[in-house]
């Protein structure tokens, strides 16, 4: 079974990537298809923005701009998310074969991992350190893959070459506090993360709110996800996963608000389907049928495949 959540989390754009140059192409017509495709996989039409991707594309198939590499994987993850994980694979692969990018390596080892691949993940992951290995960010999010998967043996290894490449950094302690939540060293990553936030660092923020969250301090936690909200600075993906972490927690009316801030964001999540759905789960867990009625009659105009969804608006056309 695919894991959608960790294969989409840095969607196109990984925090290891170099920055976004211009190429050779009429780079304002390969934004705008750009841009469409980005649009489409929002509004769940994936399809649809595969084919933007491929114009955006056009003949980009030997040497790749950094543009055109983050194009090659939007698309993967759209494919990803029509169930068709052999063409992501496909066009990490050529990622690879073109430029022996990072982000290639990585993305195809989070695919192997997520269908059990385990000994390819690691060699691809290897690969991508092996590229870019002085890119600490790269390691950690090995790291957290690893972790998702319960592979802490393996990940330890990772996490300890990200502390050795930060001896050489100054201003790392929020990927220091990072690294020692994923360790369980919740004392070594306090003291990292307060650290950061003292020096302005505003998105240590939300790592302090996780960490607080890990130990069951919902209160202390939600004061540090507030200032982090309120900061401006919060992705649609960091407010979607918040609202996964409150609507677990059954706190319907907080998740409701983070849940449609991130849909209120141009950016799209890793998983706009799932999001759509949760908001609909929000809206009749607070007993508003009559507002999660009218959603999931939209829903269904995007996703009518969905099954599960069509029997849940019978139940609501009855409330």
């Amino acid at each position: 079974m695919i894991n959608r959540t960790l294969l989409g989390k840095a969607i196109g754009v990984l925090l290891f990537a170099a920055v976004i140059s211009g190429c050779g192409k009429d780079t304002e017509e390969q934004e705008a298809f750009r841009q469409e495709g980005i649009n489409n996989i929002k509004q769940g039409k994936y399809q649809e923005a595969v084919e933007a991707f491929d114009k955006a594309l056009g003949d980009a198939d030997k040497s790749l701009s950094k543009v055109e590499i983050d194009i090659y994987l939007y698309k993967a993850n759209a494919e990803i998310m029509m169930g068709n994980p052999d063409k992501a694979m496909e066009v990490y692969t050529k990622i690879i074969e073109c430029e022996n990018d990072p982000a290639g390596y990585y993305q195809r080892g989070c695919l192997e991992l997520s269908q059990g691949n385990k000994e390819a993940a690691i060699k691809d992951f290897d690969e991508a350190v092996k590229e870019d290995e002085d890119n600490y960010d790269l390691y950690i999010g090995i790291g957290e893959a690893f972790k998702q998967y319960d592979m802490e043996d393996v990940m330890g290894n990772y996490l300890d070459k990200a502390l050795e490449v930060m001896e050489e950094s100054k201003d790392t302690q929020m990927e220091k506090g990072r690294i020692y939540i994923l360790k369980g060293d919740y004392e070594k990553a306090q003291k990292n993360l307060q650290a950061a936030i003292d020096e302005g660092q505003v998105k240590a923020n939300y790592y302090m709110g996780k960490l607080w969250s890990l130990q069951e301090d919902e209160n202390l936690s939600d004061v540090y996800y507030k200032a982090y909200i309120d900061s401006g600075k919060a992705s649609a993906q960091e407010l979607y996963q918040l609202g996964k972490e409150k609507l677990s927690a059954k706190k319907y009316k907080k998740a409701l608000y983070l849940m449609e801030e991130a849909d209120k964001l141009d950016e799209p999540v890793a998983n706009p389907q799932s999001l759509k759905r949760d908001i609909i789960i929000c809206h009749e867990k607070e007993r508003d049928f009559e507002g999660a009625k009218k959603l999931m009659e939209e829903y269904l105009k995007v996703y009518p495949q969905d099954e599960e969804a069509k029997r849940e608006y019978l139940f609501l056309e009855t409330r």
